[in-house]
């Protein structure tokens, strides 16, 4: 007669140890916010979050482990056998069921931030400064857009006869972070959302009202955070403006036969190898402290070398490097 051998059932560690269903490492006061800019541009540039993880300043994996480890240092105390083996597979499971939320819970408590998209379009500045005739100017941009009509036109004009140094075209716009990390194939604007030649060199430009709806096939990459993008930021730096009167934007997935009637997205060499620069010479202040010339950001060079000329050309000058600010 054979012995029938009974079959070990195996404990999961949740039993073992009497684990609760689900473990919150991370708390978010409704206080806490994304403050740094420059993590918005991150993660509108990637289309997620993990910017919050990569920057050195975060709290939100230093506060999931030391929760985890209160709970296993709990844990120990009532078994004070528990393997290593244990420890580690507790550990993966109070990961596994960790319920809160940081991410969504940072992002709903940051404020609304001015956002701008890229059109792709370089402008040279006005004649007088070395560039365009105003008519080829606002050429340029209607042709971009596809809409040629005397409103249109007029928003061109207001913008081009208030930007003399050119720069690049963009729809600025003002949103909540978690709505630009939306995907889809198409961005559509409200008719509050401006129109704007923003010059990030050297920190000039204007903005006017679009007054009108605008859809634009979505690229990513010209999607941009204003005061976390490389360069003068253009509604703070340059025109310290306030919130709430701008339209926002919605990024969204049309039917492929849709897409015809949307405006291409197009990419500047120039503009990129522009904040590429600035990114540089952003890095080297930060690492440095030391100034670089031609570079017409302020802040990036030292205050005691700075020094305002009172002949003609006046203007600033800074005798660290030569950098030269004409009036």
């Amino acid at each position: 007669m054979k012995t029938k051998v009974r079959k070990q059932e195996t404990i999961s560690i949740k039993d073992k140890y009497n684990l609760d269903n689900s473990y919150s490492l991370v708390y978010v006061d409704y206080r806490d916010s994304i403050e740094d800019f420059k993590i918005l541009e991150q993660m509108v540039q990637d289309g997620n979050t993990q910017a919050l993880y990569e920057n050195n300043d975060t709290w939100i994996s230093d506060n999931q482990f030391d929760s985890a480890s209160e709970v296993i240092k709990e844990l120990k105390a009532n078994h004070p056998d528990m393997s290593d083996e244990d420890e580690e597979d507790i550990q993966s499971y109070i990961y596994d069921h960790d319920d809160s939320t940081p991410e969504a819970d940072l992002m709903r408590n940051t404020p609304s931030e001015y956002f701008y998209y890229s059109l792709g379009l370089d402008d040279n500045g006005m004649e007088l400064e070395g560039g365009d005739p105003d008519k080829i100017r606002i050429d340029a941009i209607i042709k971009r857009l596809g809409i040629d009509d005397a409103a249109m036109r007029k928003v061109a004009e207001d913008v081009i006869l208030e930007s003399g140094y050119g720069g690049q075209w963009v729809i600025l716009f003002e949103d909540h972070i978690e709505d630009m990390l939306d995907d889809g194939n198409v961005i559509e604007f409200g008719p509050k959302v401006e129109l704007c030649l923003m010059n990030r060199g050297n920190g000039s430009g204007y903005s006017v009202a679009l007054g009108r709806t605008l859809t634009f096939k979505f690229d990513r990459s010209n999607l941009h955070c204003d005061r976390g993008a490389p360069g003068y930021n253009f509604t703070n730096e340059v025109c310290g403006m306030t919130k709430g009167f701008m339209d926002g934007a919605t990024i969204k997935t049309l039917p492929k036969n849709a897409l015809k009637s949307t405006i291409p997205s197009l990419k500047s060499i120039k503009e990129e190898r522009g904040l590429k620069r600035e990114a540089e010479l952003e890095e080297k202040w930060n690492k440095t402290k030391v100034c670089t010339p031609g570079d017409m950001k302020w802040d990036r060079h030292p205050k005691d070398k700075q020094e305002y000329i009172n002949n003609y050309p006046c203007g600033n000058k800074c005798h660290a490097c030569g950098t030269f600010w004409i009036d």
